[in-house]
This record gives structure tokens, sequence and C-alpha cells, in this order.
């Protein structure tokens, strides 16, 4: 999903372009045409079997698709724009040229639409334990490092856990493929905890203003939702966007276990990650970290039921 900003003389204005999914869609199909459509039917001679088809990872260098289609960028002038990847996890799992292809639409895309950064909603892979997956999401991914594009990650529900059952501890896997270098490209950037990447904050700038983005874990603990305010506090000029995993349920509504309990699927204190350093769902989120800050444009995006990337 994209997101273009453009500030007016009043308290600005913003104009949301269409998912990145949605946008990619023609392009993707063409990549996939490209690769196959040429080939010519299978035959096999008689003998010894022919051997298997390289899996559609192996593509070649340089990347499939010759071209990338291009996306009309019918923003003011002076906007800017900010990526949103929501679940990536079917596409780690199933179709990575679908992932890297995006990727580098994203790439192509940089100077036309001001890409100035991108954040991922979580759920990178899913299932967390598979370490194909994540090389995949890797190699998408260090596509924008390579090209100087800030970006941030964090993990969703299907990133955590030992595969026995989906986020039943904080223990992932994106340690082991991410590290701090891969944030390089931030003007500035901050870690939880040092050597992990669950938790981190980012600054950029744009035509709109000086920016800091947090992104935060599934269902983040108390003391992360602690530091978070430290950092915004520390830091009172910039405009603040949260990105997180599981904020608002597919009725709009924020996730809310006190009131509304088990009735809304996959809220975190469901997980085993509840019994390890607490969880805040979007409720809780919301009366401890966003409200505080909500009079500065306050903004926070979330992925997880259908199309819950939302702003507020």
């Amino acid at each position: 999903m994209t997101h273009s900003f453009k500030d007016g003389k009043s308290e600005g204005r913003r104009t949301f372009l269409k998912t990145l999914s949605l946008a990619l869609a023609s392009g993707l199909i063409f990549g996939v045409k490209h690769l196959f459509a040429s080939e010519a039917p299978l035959v096999r001679p008689p003998g010894p079997p022919t051997p298997p088809a390289p899996t559609p990872f192996q593509q070649p260098d340089p990347p499939y698709a010759k071209e990338i289609p291009s996306i009309p960028f019918d923003a003011p002038p002076g906007s800017w724009t900010l990526v949103v990847l929501p679940d990536t996890q079917n596409m780690s799992a199933t179709v990575p040229p679908e992932y890297l292809r995006q990727i580098e639409w994203i790439v192509a895309h940089r100077e036309k639409h001001q890409i100035l950064f991108v954040a991922h909603e979580g759920d990178i892979v899913e299932n967390c334990v598979v370490r194909a997956e994540w090389e995949h999401a890797q190699k998408a991914m260090r596509t924008l490092t390579q090209a100087g594009i800030p970006y941030s990650l964090l993990p969703g529900n299907h990133d955590l856990g030992d595969g026995k059952a989906i986020a039943n501890s904080r223990t992932t896997l994106l340690n082991d493929y991410f590290t701090a270098d891969d944030y390089r490209h931030s003007e500035a950037m901050g870690l939880f905890e040092q050597g992990k990447m669950e938790n981190s904050w980012h600054e950029f700038t744009a035509p709109t203003g000086k920016y800091l983005l947090l992104a935060l874990e599934y269902g983040p603990r108390n003391a992360v939702v602690d530091w978070a305010n430290k950092i915004v506090a520390q830091k009172p000029d910039r405009k603040v966007i949260v990105v997180t995993h599981a904020h608002l349920y597919h009725d709009n509504t924020r996730y809310d276990w006190k009131k509304k309990g088990g009735s809304q699927e996959f809220n975190p204190y469901t997980n085993g990650i509840a019994q390890a350093g607490g969880v805040n769902d979007g409720e809780d989120l919301w009366n401890k970290l966003l409200k505080k800050k909500i009079e500065t444009s306050f903004w926070s995006f979330a992925a997880m039921i259908f199309t819950t990337a939302r702003a507020i």
C-alpha cells in the first residue's frame, strides 16, 4: 500500500493511492507471463527422466521482467510517498518472485513517486521456522538496501514462536536474516534491544516536515510501549508514525480484549506471548501511546485481518 501526503496552508491534506498489490496487479501478471509464456511445452525424451525444473525463485540476473510497468503519480505537486507493505507471508512462502517484483517496482518508482520510506507491517513469513521463507524475504528487502531506500521491519504473529503454535513465544528468526546494518539508510535509527530487530525507531525528512517512525512488534510488551513513549518524548519536533501488527480489526474498531474478548480473532492476548512480558492490543496501545500525541499528527498503520491498514 502506498500513502502520499500533501500539506496545505491549513491542517494539510493527504492523498491515499491504491494499494500496492492492486497497483501492481498488471505488472505481476506481465512478469509471470514473461517468465513462462514463451517456453515450449515440455516433451520428455525416452531414457532417464528429465531433471526437475528450477523453482521460479531461481531467476536470471538481471531480473526476469525486462520492463516494470509504470504507474501514474497523480498526487498534487510536492506530495511524497510512504510505502506500507502488509503481510508478505504468502509471497515469502509460495511466490517469492512476486515479493521481489513488488520491491523492484518500489525501486523503479522511487523518484517518480517521491518514495521516502518503506514500512513493513509484519508477518514477513508464513512459517516462522522455515528458513527458506526468511531467505526469500531477505533477498527481496535487501533490494531496498542496495538501492539506498530506508525501511523498517517488525514481527507479526506468524514471525514468532517455535513452529508448534503461532506466537507461542517471542522467539523469531528475524535476527538471523536482518541486522541493524540493513537500516543504515535511515537518517537516524535505534533499537529497543541491541542486536534485535523486533522494535526500532527511524527518522526521515519529507516536504511536509520531520518524521519519527516507530516499528513495534506484534502485541508489544509493556517495556516496549514504555520505551516508545520515551523515544517520542525525546523528539518533540517530529510528527510520529507508529507501525505495528493487529491494531485494528476488520470492522475498523481497535483490538480490545477487555471489551470484546475472543470475538475478535487473533488478538495478541490469545497467544502464548501474553505470558512473556505482557502484551498490548490496539486499545491498550491507543491509551498508553497514541492518543497522548494525537495533537501532532500521530499516524498508525497495522495489518492482520484482511484490509486492516488504516490511518488514525
